[in-house]
């Protein structure tokens, strides 16, 4: 699998407010986007890397039948050409989404 998944937080109770503020300073240009509770997320392979951060809910994300979680405080680059789809959590999500 080509991913990587990290913290993008120490604070386990991170805020969205956090995120933007981290993500100003590394000058990402970005999308947010939300998923509504247990929303699908239609399988895509994009052609360059992708960078992914968690800032409210929760997001599972299957590469094969391997499946990666992530939280607020969490983010994860996803490989170019890598194959994925997910699922929002019980909450849904609220991610940030940078490509590079």
């Amino acid at each position: 699998m080509h991913y990587k998944k990290y913290r993008w937080s120490k604070d386990y109770e991170a805020a969205e407010e956090e995120l933007e503020l981290l993500l100003q300073r590394l000058s990402h240009n970005l999308t947010r986007w939300e998923a509504v509770a247990y929303e699908d997320l239609p399988a895509v392979k994009v052609s360059h890397e992708r960078e992914l951060w968690c800032a409210e809910g929760s997001l599972q994300l299957f590469f094969g039948d391997k499946a990666v979680t992530l939280q607020p405080g969490d983010a994860i680059t996803i490989a170019a050409d890598q194959p994925h789809h997910g699922s929002a959590g019980v909450a849904g999500c609220v991610c940030y989404e940078a490509l590079s």
